[in-house]
């Protein structure tokens, strides 16, 4: 089975995208135990962070958005938040993607 760390920015995209898109379908493979998607607290809190904004009121509606993030805690793999030293990407707010495929070998 595939072990993947999944960007929040695609997770997103799957939660306000539409049906068949390459962010469902990855959602699709997740549910249907095709994949595993590994996750952290810190990925999950950006993750409702985002959903969260304002501007996706009308999809995160009636709790639709904590469900999504409480499916996510629950059914993939979580993996605790790394604590490794120093820059690793340009964007060092990225950084903690890389240390969560790195600490879970996906």
């Amino acid at each position: 089975m595939i072990r993947a760390v999944v960007d929040p920015g695609v997770l997103v995209s799957a939660f306000i995208g539409r049906p068949g898109s390459v962010a469902d379908q990855i959602i699709r493979a997740w549910r249907a135990g095709r994949i595993e998607i590994v996750v952290s607290p810190a990925l999950l809190s950006e993750l409702a962070g985002v959903l969260a904004r304002p501007k996706f009121a009308h999809v995160a509606r009636a709790g639709r958005a904590l469900d999504y993030v409480n499916a996510l805690r629950s059914g993939a793999t979580m993996v605790a938040d790394t604590t490794i030293e120093g820059p690793i990407t340009r964007d060092p707010k990225d950084d903690y993607l890389v240390r969560l495929t790195w600490a879970s070998g996906a």
